[in-house]
């Protein structure tokens, strides 16, 4: 039942009040600096699609224990331009370092023709190999708008079977950019990193 007259539903928002805890990944930030990774992420579905400009993308949509969500988007290089060889490589060295989260050592990885079909593939993997039952740790880090994200680069992900002391998923102050360098509004924020409208396929598990 859509009862107006529910307590729960406030008529002016939450008061002006900031729930930090419904950005994704927000418990690894004081002060406005990261300073751990985030953990006990799953993978909680996927959408394939185009924006209103006609650039494809492949979202993987990831999951915190507090059931806040972001994704990691992926678009497919532009093959007119020059730096095509370096974004191709780069994009499929991203997807490589996360399917080989998921599946087991030795299994046949996706070769196909198109950016399109590479994703669909990567997406039947992770499906096939349960990807939402194994929970991973997340190396974020800021954007030049002041979101947390994934990092373009890798490693950004690893199992939650490897121990903590033991992680490869190292945060450099020298490197990464772990200070947020904007003062964002909450809600401008929240519509960045935190739950995201899901458009698309959830698993089918």
């Amino acid at each position: 039942m859509l009862d107006l007259n529910n307590d729960e539903i406030k008529a002016e928002g939450n008061g002006g009040k900031f729930d930090p805890s419904k950005i994704f990944g927000y418990s690894v930030v004081e002060d406005n600096t990261i300073i751990k990774t985030l953990e006990n992420v799953v993978i909680s579905g996927f959408d394939i699609g185009a924006t209103d400009g006609g650039a494809k993308f492949f979202d993987i949509k990831l999951k915190d224990s507090n059931g806040n969500e972001t994704n990691m988007r992926e678009y497919e290089p532009d093959s007119t331009r020059d730096d095509y060889a370096k974004k191709s490589k780069s994009q499929m060295t991203r997807l490589k370092h996360v399917v080989t989260k998921f599946v087991p050592e030795g299994t046949p990885l996706p070769a196909v023709a198109t950016f399109p079909e590479l994703w669909a593939a990567v997406k039947q993997l992770l499906i096939t190999n349960q990807c939402n039952t194994k929970p991973v740790r997340v190396k974020l880090v800021y954007n030049d708008k002041g979101y947390l994200t994934i990092p373009k680069y890798v490693p950004f992900l690893e199992s939650m079977t490897v121990p903590a002391a033991d992680s490869k998923l190292k945060l450099n102050p020298g490197f990464d950019n772990l200070t947020r360098p904007t003062a964002d509004k909450p809600s401008d924020v929240m519509s960045a990193a935190g739950a995201v409208v899901d458009d698309g396929d959830d698993l089918p598990f």
